[in-house]
């Protein structure tokens, strides 16, 4: 269950809450600029809704300090009307990732940047995918070899389909189906030349408020195992993932706090043998809601600072 967090995860998740506070109603202190409380869940709709245009013009920089201070990394994402774009070079490939907003429309991860467990884990932009900007449009990579590749998204209700390019040439190409409240359920793909693979099925129970308590999968017998379990507080916000080995043993489970204005504020992730903590993460807001830091330990006695990430807002 031992995953890095990576520097693009932490400027997506930054993009993540920023960019839901800057497309809300504006405040007294800056036309862009707003706060927001984390808000209710946007429901996907199954015919494509009308996008409304959005007044929002900034970047953000996010800067990665290791344990010890030191400077290894600096970011710039930037929001322009109804697009997200941010670039960035990571192993000698430079990449384009963008998105665009949709009100109404698809969202993997209404509320949570972290509620299927991925958007904190995933080494990539499509890993957090937020309500305000829930469409990836593509992901554009050009090696220093000067080979290049894209993965283009299109979305039909609560269906997407994702195509990946090598040098302009398809490479495969796969289709996903989500329950609304953006848990992938259904998962088909296929390669270049080749018939469609077998369908990677799941599916959820819910509790009497509507929110996913219970994930199953399916193996090649056609029976149904669980996953992952999930539980709520009061306001049916996610405190707490499960991930299961087996129906009765749990390979380990991750706890989440917030704060009164119901921003992410600490993460726990720990061991299912031991419910020790491996590690641990504290996030900070600015006075509109935005993330101004997030810190990564190595455990919950935040003994070792493994790496810690700040966030300036340009407007």
């Amino acid at each position: 269950m031992k995953k890095t967090v990576s520097f693009l995860t932490a400027i997506a998740l930054a993009l993540t809450l920023a960019a839901c506070a800057q497309s809300a109603k504006p405040d007294s202190k800056d036309e862009a600029g707003a706060k927001t409380d984390g808000g209710s869940s946007q429901e996907m709709t199954a015919e494509p809704t009308t996008e409304e245009v959005v007044d929002a013009h900034f970047q953000i920089i996010v800067r990665a300090y290791d344990g010890k201070g030191n400077l290894h990394g600096e970011e710039t994402g930037t929001i322009d009307g109804n697009v997200m774009t941010i670039e960035f070079t990571e192993n000698d490939t430079d990449y384009v990732v963008t998105r665009k907003y949709n009100p109404n429309g698809f969202s993997f991860l209404p509320e949570n940047p972290i509620y299927t467990g991925e958007g904190l884990e995933r080494g990539d932009l499509e890993g957090v995918i937020q309500k305000c900007f829930g469409h990836v449009i593509s992901k554009k990579y050009k090696k220093a070899d000067g080979t290049s590749g894209e993965r283009a998204y299109t979305f039909d209700g609560n269906k997407m389909n994702e195509t990946f390019y090598d040098d302009g040439v398809m490479d495969y190409t796969a289709d996903y189906e989500f329950e609304e409240h953006g848990i992938e359920i259904k998962y088909v793909q296929q390669n270049a030349g080749e018939d469609p693979g077998n369908p990677s099925n799941r599916k959820c129970e819910y509790d009497a408020s509507g929110n996913p308590v219970k994930l199953f999968g399916q193996n090649s017998n056609d029976e149904w195992f669980l996953k992952e379990a999930y539980e709520y507080d009061s306001s049916n916000r996610v405190v707490k993932r499960i991930e299961y080995i087996s129906e009765d043993k749990i390979d380990g489970y991750e706890e989440f706090e917030y704060n009164d204005d119901g921003n992410l504020t600490k993460i726990f992730k720990r061991l299912g043998s031991t419910d020790e903590c491996w590690e641990y993460f504290e996030l900070e807001y600015d006075d509109d809601g935005n993330l101004s830091s997030y810190t990564e330990y190595d455990d919950d006695k935040k003994g070792t600072v493994k790496r810690v990430y700040t966030y300036e807002y340009v407007r």
